[in-house]
Protein backbone atom coordinates (compact mmCIF):
# COMPACT_ATOMS: atom_id res chain seq x y z
CA UNK A 1 0.00 0.00 0.00
CA UNK A 2 1.41 3.37 -0.97
CA UNK A 3 1.46 6.25 1.18
CA UNK A 4 -1.24 8.16 -0.37
CA UNK A 5 -3.35 5.07 -0.43
CA UNK A 6 -2.63 4.82 3.27
CA UNK A 7 -3.46 8.72 3.63
CA UNK A 8 -6.86 8.27 1.49
CA UNK A 9 -8.08 5.33 4.21
CA UNK A 10 -7.18 7.50 6.74
CA UNK A 11 -9.31 10.50 5.55
CA UNK A 12 -12.00 8.07 4.57
CA UNK A 13 -11.95 6.46 8.21
CA UNK A 14 -11.93 9.80 9.83
CA UNK A 15 -14.68 10.80 7.75
CA UNK A 16 -16.66 7.82 8.79
CA UNK A 17 -15.88 8.57 12.11
CA UNK A 18 -17.26 11.70 12.12
CA UNK A 19 -20.24 10.68 10.30
CA UNK A 20 -21.01 8.14 13.02
CA UNK A 21 -20.71 10.85 15.94
CA UNK A 22 -22.70 13.15 14.72
CA UNK A 23 -25.55 11.04 13.35
CA UNK A 24 -25.35 9.85 16.93
CA UNK A 25 -25.52 13.25 18.25
CA UNK A 26 -28.37 13.49 15.84
CA UNK A 27 -30.67 10.61 17.79
CA UNK A 28 -29.83 12.73 20.87
CA UNK A 29 -30.77 15.77 19.25
CA UNK A 30 -34.10 13.98 17.70
CA UNK A 31 -34.84 12.90 21.06
CA UNK A 32 -34.83 16.45 23.19
CA UNK A 33 -36.80 17.98 20.40
CA UNK A 34 -39.75 15.29 21.26
CA UNK A 35 -39.21 15.79 25.18
CA UNK A 36 -39.75 19.36 24.39
CA UNK A 37 -42.80 18.78 22.18
CA UNK A 38 -44.03 16.52 25.06
CA UNK A 39 -43.42 19.62 27.25
CA UNK A 40 -45.41 21.71 25.20
CA UNK A 41 -48.32 19.40 24.98
CA UNK A 42 -48.35 19.20 28.72
CA UNK A 43 -48.85 23.14 28.88
CA UNK A 44 -51.62 22.90 26.63
CA UNK A 45 -53.10 20.35 28.77
CA UNK A 46 -52.50 23.05 32.02
CA UNK A 47 -54.17 25.59 29.62
CA UNK A 48 -50.86 27.45 29.68
CA UNK A 49 -50.50 27.41 25.81
CA UNK A 50 -52.25 26.25 22.26
CA UNK A 51 -51.75 22.30 22.02
CA UNK A 52 -50.67 23.84 17.96
CA UNK A 53 -47.89 25.28 19.37
CA UNK A 54 -47.03 21.46 20.23
CA UNK A 55 -44.23 21.23 17.17
CA UNK A 56 -40.23 21.22 16.46
CA UNK A 57 -40.85 25.32 15.08
CA UNK A 58 -42.03 25.92 18.63
CA UNK A 59 -39.61 24.03 20.38
CA UNK A 60 -36.40 25.34 18.91
CA UNK A 61 -38.01 29.07 19.91
CA UNK A 62 -38.49 28.16 23.06
CA UNK A 63 -34.85 27.47 23.40
CA UNK A 64 -34.17 30.62 20.82
CA UNK A 65 -35.15 32.47 24.14
CA UNK A 66 -32.78 31.13 26.87
CA UNK A 67 -29.97 32.73 26.17
CA UNK A 68 -26.29 31.15 26.18
CA UNK A 69 -28.11 28.03 26.78
CA UNK A 70 -30.29 27.76 24.21
CA UNK A 71 -27.63 29.02 21.59
CA UNK A 72 -25.41 26.18 22.67
CA UNK A 73 -28.34 23.84 22.57
CA UNK A 74 -29.54 24.61 18.85
CA UNK A 75 -26.16 24.25 17.68
CA UNK A 76 -25.76 21.07 19.14
CA UNK A 77 -29.22 20.43 17.52
CA UNK A 78 -28.53 21.52 14.69
CA UNK A 79 -24.96 19.65 13.95
CA UNK A 80 -26.98 16.18 15.09
CA UNK A 81 -29.72 16.70 12.63
CA UNK A 82 -27.30 17.83 9.89
CA UNK A 83 -25.45 14.67 10.57
CA UNK A 84 -28.14 12.63 11.13
CA UNK A 85 -29.78 13.48 7.56
CA UNK A 86 -26.09 13.09 5.77
CA UNK A 87 -26.03 9.51 7.31
CA UNK A 88 -29.51 8.84 6.11
CA UNK A 89 -29.06 9.94 3.12
CA UNK A 90 -26.20 8.56 2.29
CA UNK A 91 -27.82 5.02 3.40
CA UNK A 92 -30.05 5.77 0.58
CA UNK A 93 -27.33 5.21 -2.14
CA UNK A 94 -24.55 3.08 -0.10
CA UNK A 95 -27.25 0.83 1.31
CA UNK A 96 -25.35 -0.48 4.52
CA UNK A 97 -28.09 -1.81 5.88
CA UNK A 98 -28.38 -4.62 3.47
CA UNK A 99 -32.49 -3.69 2.27
CA UNK A 100 -31.36 -4.43 -1.64
CA UNK A 101 -33.13 -3.85 -4.74
CA UNK A 102 -36.00 -5.60 -4.18
CA UNK A 103 -39.32 -3.23 -4.85
CA UNK A 104 -39.70 -3.07 -0.82
CA UNK A 105 -35.98 -2.37 -0.17
CA UNK A 106 -36.36 0.22 -2.78
CA UNK A 107 -38.90 1.93 -0.89
CA UNK A 108 -37.43 1.63 2.62
CA UNK A 109 -34.08 3.14 0.97
CA UNK A 110 -36.29 5.95 -0.60
CA UNK A 111 -37.71 6.91 2.90
CA UNK A 112 -33.97 6.96 4.43
CA UNK A 113 -33.27 9.51 1.70
CA UNK A 114 -36.50 11.47 2.68
CA UNK A 115 -35.78 11.17 6.20
CA UNK A 116 -32.11 12.37 5.65
CA UNK A 117 -33.72 15.13 4.23
CA UNK A 118 -36.06 16.45 6.31
CA UNK A 119 -33.62 15.98 9.38
CA UNK A 120 -31.38 18.23 7.34
CA UNK A 121 -33.84 20.72 6.72
CA UNK A 122 -34.62 20.89 10.41
CA UNK A 123 -30.71 21.22 11.05
CA UNK A 124 -30.71 24.17 9.26
CA UNK A 125 -33.74 25.60 11.36
CA UNK A 126 -31.96 25.24 14.57
CA UNK A 127 -28.96 27.31 12.92
CA UNK A 128 -31.90 29.15 12.01
CA UNK A 129 -32.81 29.91 15.82
CA UNK A 130 -29.36 29.88 17.00
CA UNK A 131 -28.50 33.00 14.28
CA UNK A 132 -31.58 34.83 15.97
CA UNK A 133 -30.55 34.26 19.51
CA UNK A 134 -27.54 35.85 19.31
CA UNK A 135 -29.05 38.68 17.55
CA UNK A 136 -29.51 38.08 14.12
CA UNK A 137 -33.20 39.06 12.91
CA UNK A 138 -34.98 36.75 10.92
CA UNK A 139 -38.57 36.65 10.20
CA UNK A 140 -41.42 36.85 13.10
CA UNK A 141 -43.11 33.22 13.11
CA UNK A 142 -46.49 34.75 11.92
CA UNK A 143 -45.05 35.26 8.77
CA UNK A 144 -44.04 31.29 8.10
CA UNK A 145 -47.31 29.50 6.71
CA UNK A 146 -46.61 25.92 7.91
CA UNK A 147 -48.53 23.45 6.50
CA UNK A 148 -51.06 25.26 5.42
CA UNK A 149 -49.25 27.74 3.75
CA UNK A 150 -47.46 25.55 1.57
CA UNK A 151 -50.85 23.57 0.89
CA UNK A 152 -52.58 26.40 -0.09
CA UNK A 153 -49.43 27.17 -2.68
CA UNK A 154 -49.82 23.38 -4.12
CA UNK A 155 -53.27 23.67 -4.41
CA UNK A 156 -52.85 26.75 -6.64
CA UNK A 157 -50.67 24.75 -9.62
CA UNK A 158 -52.63 22.52 -11.57
CA UNK A 159 -53.16 19.18 -10.31
CA UNK A 160 -52.53 20.12 -6.90
CA UNK A 161 -55.31 19.60 -5.12
CA UNK A 162 -54.50 16.11 -6.19
CA UNK A 163 -50.89 15.82 -5.35
CA UNK A 164 -52.07 17.26 -1.52
CA UNK A 165 -54.65 14.34 -1.56
CA UNK A 166 -51.92 11.90 -2.51
CA UNK A 167 -49.52 13.46 -0.16
CA UNK A 168 -52.17 12.72 2.74
CA UNK A 169 -53.12 9.14 1.67
CA UNK A 170 -49.15 8.28 1.42
CA UNK A 171 -48.35 10.04 5.30
CA UNK A 172 -51.42 8.00 6.32
CA UNK A 173 -50.53 5.12 4.85
CA UNK A 174 -46.90 5.69 6.48
CA UNK A 175 -48.53 5.78 9.60
CA UNK A 176 -50.13 2.67 9.34
CA UNK A 177 -46.90 0.97 8.49
CA UNK A 178 -45.28 2.63 12.02
CA UNK A 179 -47.59 1.06 13.70
CA UNK A 180 -47.18 -2.14 12.09
CA UNK A 181 -42.99 -1.28 12.72
CA UNK A 182 -43.77 -0.75 16.30
CA UNK A 183 -45.00 -4.41 16.51
CA UNK A 184 -42.48 -6.31 14.33
CA UNK A 185 -39.65 -4.35 13.54
CA UNK A 186 -37.11 -6.44 15.33
CA UNK A 187 -35.42 -3.20 17.36
CA UNK A 188 -32.88 -5.01 19.27
CA UNK A 189 -30.85 -6.02 16.01
CA UNK A 190 -29.75 -2.80 15.04
CA UNK A 191 -28.65 -2.64 19.13
CA UNK A 192 -25.15 -2.78 20.27
CA UNK A 193 -24.69 -5.48 22.46
CA UNK A 194 -21.23 -4.07 24.27
CA UNK A 195 -22.74 -0.95 25.73
CA UNK A 196 -24.42 -0.98 28.57
CA UNK A 197 -26.40 -3.68 30.62
CA UNK A 198 -29.11 -5.98 28.96
CA UNK A 199 -31.98 -4.09 30.77
CA UNK A 200 -31.09 -0.80 29.06
CA UNK A 201 -31.39 -2.43 25.98
CA UNK A 202 -34.74 -4.09 26.85
CA UNK A 203 -35.73 -0.63 28.19
CA UNK A 204 -34.91 0.76 24.71
CA UNK A 205 -37.35 -1.89 22.77
CA UNK A 206 -40.11 -1.30 24.97
CA UNK A 207 -39.85 2.75 24.81
CA UNK A 208 -39.16 2.21 20.80
CA UNK A 209 -42.34 0.43 20.57
CA UNK A 210 -44.34 2.54 22.36
CA UNK A 211 -43.22 5.48 21.23
CA UNK A 212 -43.43 4.81 17.72
CA UNK A 213 -47.41 3.46 18.27
CA UNK A 214 -48.02 6.81 19.72
CA UNK A 215 -46.27 9.03 17.47
CA UNK A 216 -47.72 6.91 14.24
CA UNK A 217 -51.44 8.23 15.79
CA UNK A 218 -50.18 12.08 15.43
CA UNK A 219 -48.59 11.20 11.77
CA UNK A 220 -51.91 9.62 10.80
CA UNK A 221 -53.90 12.33 11.80
CA UNK A 222 -51.86 14.99 9.61
CA UNK A 223 -52.63 12.69 6.75
CA UNK A 224 -56.56 12.52 7.89
CA UNK A 225 -56.36 16.52 7.83
CA UNK A 226 -54.73 16.76 4.68
CA UNK A 227 -56.80 14.67 2.37
CA UNK A 228 -59.85 16.33 4.21
CA UNK A 229 -58.21 19.61 3.01
CA UNK A 230 -58.19 18.39 -0.48
CA UNK A 231 -61.59 17.43 -0.29
CA UNK A 232 -63.03 20.31 1.02
CA UNK A 233 -60.34 22.70 -1.13
CA UNK A 234 -59.31 24.25 2.09
CA UNK A 235 -56.03 25.13 2.73
CA UNK A 236 -56.69 26.06 6.38
CA UNK A 237 -57.33 22.70 7.42
CA UNK A 238 -53.75 20.92 6.63
CA UNK A 239 -51.76 20.45 9.32
CA UNK A 240 -48.75 19.47 11.25
CA UNK A 241 -47.52 17.90 14.39
CA UNK A 242 -48.95 20.48 16.52
CA UNK A 243 -52.24 21.43 15.24
CA UNK A 244 -52.89 17.65 14.86
CA UNK A 245 -52.38 17.47 18.22
CA UNK A 246 -55.49 20.24 18.74
CA UNK A 247 -57.27 18.25 16.65
CA UNK A 248 -56.95 15.17 18.76
CA UNK A 249 -57.94 17.41 21.69
CA UNK A 250 -60.89 18.51 19.99
CA UNK A 251 -62.26 14.86 20.24
CA UNK A 252 -64.79 13.67 23.02
CA UNK A 253 -61.96 13.00 24.95
CA UNK A 254 -59.44 15.02 23.81
CA UNK A 255 -57.73 15.60 27.18
CA UNK A 256 -57.13 12.20 27.82
CA UNK A 257 -56.15 11.79 23.79
CA UNK A 258 -53.58 14.41 24.26
CA UNK A 259 -52.36 13.90 27.63
CA UNK A 260 -51.28 10.40 26.01
CA UNK A 261 -49.70 11.91 22.97
CA UNK A 262 -47.87 14.33 25.47
CA UNK A 263 -46.59 10.62 27.57
CA UNK A 264 -46.12 9.22 24.11
CA UNK A 265 -43.62 11.69 22.39
CA UNK A 266 -42.01 11.78 25.73
CA UNK A 267 -41.22 8.24 25.29
CA UNK A 268 -40.29 8.61 22.30
CA UNK A 269 -37.63 11.32 22.66
CA UNK A 270 -36.49 9.01 25.70
CA UNK A 271 -36.39 6.30 23.32
CA UNK A 272 -34.29 8.26 20.85
CA UNK A 273 -31.32 9.49 23.23
CA UNK A 274 -31.04 5.77 24.21
CA UNK A 275 -30.61 5.24 20.46
CA UNK A 276 -27.67 7.65 20.57
CA UNK A 277 -25.68 5.21 22.72
CA UNK A 278 -27.02 2.42 21.96
CA UNK A 279 -27.75 1.78 18.36
CA UNK A 280 -24.98 0.47 15.64
CA UNK A 281 -24.32 2.90 13.03
CA UNK A 282 -23.08 2.06 9.47
CA UNK A 283 -21.76 4.10 7.33
CA UNK A 284 -20.11 1.59 4.56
Amino acid sequence: MTASMAHDDGDSTRAASWLRETARLGYAAIGVVYVLIAAIATRALLGWSGGENANPKHAMQWLELKSLFGTVALIAIGLGMLGYGAWRGLAAFTDPEHEGASPIGLLKRAGFLISGLTHAGLGAQAFYYAAGSIGAAHPSPSTRGGAAGWTASVMKVPLGRWAVFAVGVGIAMYAVYEVYRSVRWKIRDVLRNDRGPTLARDLTVWLGRTGMAIRAVVIGMIGVLLVRSAVDFDPSKAAGIGKAIAALGAWRYGWYAVAITAIGFAIYGVYQILMARFRKIDVT
